[in-house]
């Protein structure tokens, strides 16, 4: 759990390189730059859900809970689609698909970074 900042601090410039590969047709509109900012923007916008997260789960075991866990990440979900559409500006289907994309590109990348630091933790442990 001490690794989980760092690892989204180095999926961050990776995240925003996938954007820039998803919308590199469109380079008169952005550079590399301006996909970095949205990313910046978006994972600000992930830590405060990550908070409303970790406040719900010191709710009581109630429906209310257990409504604001699952609807919590989904609303993530809905809130990255709504900036994409709106800062890229392209069709709903070209978002859709660049959408898709990017969540199995990210997830990726975040497998691999979780990966890294597992087994650096790991070897951390093991050697004191």
């Amino acid at each position: 759990l001490h690794s989980i900042s760092k690892g989204y601090f180095i999926s961050l410039p990776a995240f925003a390189l996938l954007l820039w590969l998803l919308y590199i047709r469109r380079k008169n509109m952005h550079c590399y730059v301006s996909h970095a900012i949205f990313a910046i923007h978006f994972y600000s916008v992930v830590f405060i859900f990550l908070l409303l997260w970790a406040v719900a789960f010191h709710l009581p075991e109630n429906i209310i809970r257990n409504a604001l866990t699952i609807l919590i990440p989904i609303g993530l979900l809905v809130y990255l689609f709504i900036a994409m559409q709106r800062f890229y500006g392209q069709a709903w289907y070209k978002t859709v698909f660049k959408y898709i994309l990017l969540i199995i590109g990210t997830s990726f990348i975040l497998a691999i970074i979780t990966a890294i630091l597992v087994f650096n933790s790991m070897f951390y442990l093991s050697s004191h």
